[in-house]
């Protein structure tokens, strides 16, 4: 299992685009995937599975906030790169 966190650096935050292509790319690889907000006043993260677009919508995510990345299987390293790269460096190619 691989865990990554990754800070959320569109404008918008968390939306029904992000959500949508972070379930498109997830649906591309065979491992596992959980995700959940970091939350700087509690260590305990609720997770979502990584194609649950109402659970990742309901964690509201905005801009400036950290989600951890949580995969597990034989491709784990790769999701999560894509992942980095798709909401970190593109930012969901939004700015």
């Amino acid at each position: 299992m691989k865990e990554l966190t990754v800070e959320i650096k569109n404008q918008q935050g968390l939306h029904t685009r992000p959500v949508k292509l972070i379930v498109q790319t997830y649906r591309k690889y065979s491992s596992k995937l959980e995700i959940g907000k970091v939350e700087i006043s509690s260590n305990n993260i609720d997770f979502v599975k990584g194609d649950d677009m109402l659970g990742l919508l309901s964690l509201a995510v905005l801009k400036g906030e950290k989600l951890l990345l949580r995969a597990n299987g034989e491709d784990e390293e790769k999701v999560l790169e894509e992942l980095y790269k798709l909401i970190e460096v593109e930012k969901f190619g939004e700015n």
